[in-house]
């Protein structure tokens, strides 16, 4: 029964093992391409200001709701989004959001700011329009009057798109599969060899002296 079990058990691996690539490439290739554009930022150094505190302020609503409006975001969004008319702005920013990514770079002092869209132009203008609100806000200017915050890097639209990333998607479902076959061939393998190494006759008790 075990050994029937076994073999149920790496069948069902390596069906598994086949299926996952099968199965990664239309989902991976269904999906539409991201781009990412980011700013750097250099902040000056300064016992009263966190560098996390910072990033925060950079992805905050304070910051995001200037740019959903200079941009006039709730229209280009609408528009994105196949709607008629223009999208609430509470609607736009929580959109907004959730393209912002704000990284730390503790020993250089930089924050890197990225912006991901399916528009790689849209990416740029917002990653570089939330620089210059930040740059401009009460928050920059506090950190130090004599030594601002300053963008070393603005942003520019990307060549390629950033996700999905599709040879590392495709890399690891073959890997994963890999790895299931060779466990469910290794299952039915140990399987088969118990099974005939029980069905050896066992040769006859020697009568005893």
């Amino acid at each position: 029964m075990k050994r029937n079990l076994a073999s149920l058990l790496g069948g069902a691996l390596i069906f598994l093992g086949i299926m996952i690539p099968i199965g990664t490439i239309p989902v991976v290739f269904a999906l539409p391409p991201e781009y990412r554009s980011q700013t750097r930022l250099m902040i000056p150094p300064s016992p009263k200001v966190l560098l996390e505190s910072e990033a925060e302020i950079i992805q905050s609503r304070r910051i995001l709701s200037v740019v959903v409006t200079n941009l006039n975001l709730p229209r280009r969004f609408a528009e994105q989004h196949k709607m008629e008319q223009d999208m609430p702005p509470e609607v736009a920013l929580a959109l907004l959001q959730r393209q912002v990514n704000v990284k730390v770079h503790p020993t250089t002092r930089i924050l890197e700011t990225s912006v991901y869209s399916r528009d790689r132009s849209e990416a740029a203008d917002i990653a570089n329009e939330i620089a210059n609100v930040y740059l401009a806000s009460a928050a920059a200017d506090a950190i130090d009057p004599g030594n601002p915050a300053r963008l070393l890097d603005a942003a520019s639209p990307a060549f390629r798109p950033s996700r999905p990333n599709r040879p590392l998607a495709m890399a690891s479902s073959m890997a994963v599969g890999l790895s299931l076959v060779l466990g469910g061939a290794w299952l039915i393998y140990a399987s088969w060899k118990n099974r005939n190494r029980s069905s050896k006759p066992v040769p006859p008790a020697l009568p005893a002296v």
